[in-house]
């Protein structure tokens, strides 16, 4: 169950952060366009978080689902959501997030190989 804290931890907090934003309650987000919010939270998530939330919404445990704050259980509502309208492909979300980890992580290498021929 800890290894899904970190990410339960982001999910409540971008979650708060939108809905303080907006100034409404979670109950009150049914009143707008969920698949928005739903959007602007998946863009903003770190990808191994996503990883684990992919994993939790595909073979989530009753143990991990009862544990969930009001707050996820409403996250992973939209979730699927997403999955039952096509709004968003997480997977490519998720390969997306990775390609720019490792492109940084390249240019980052090709930066110090260049300072070392210099030298």
């Amino acid at each position: 169950m800890t290894e899904y804290n970190t990410a339960f931890n982001e999910v409540d907090l971008l979650m708060n952060e939108m809905l303080e934003k907006l100034n409404i309650s979670l109950n009150e987000t049914n009143l707008y366009p969920t698949d928005d919010m739903f959007r602007i939270i998946v863009q903003e998530i770190d990808v191994e978080n996503l990883k684990i939330l992919s994993f939790i919404y595909n073979e989530g445990s009753q143990e991990v689902i009862d544990n969930m704050t009001s707050v996820i259980k409403e996250f992973m509502y939209w979730w699927g959501d997403n999955l039952d309208y096509g709004t968003i492909n997480i997977q490519s979300l998720i390969a997306k997030k990775e390609e720019k980890i490792i492109s940084s992580i390249i240019l980052e290498n090709s930066d110090k190989a260049k300072n070392i021929k210099r030298i």
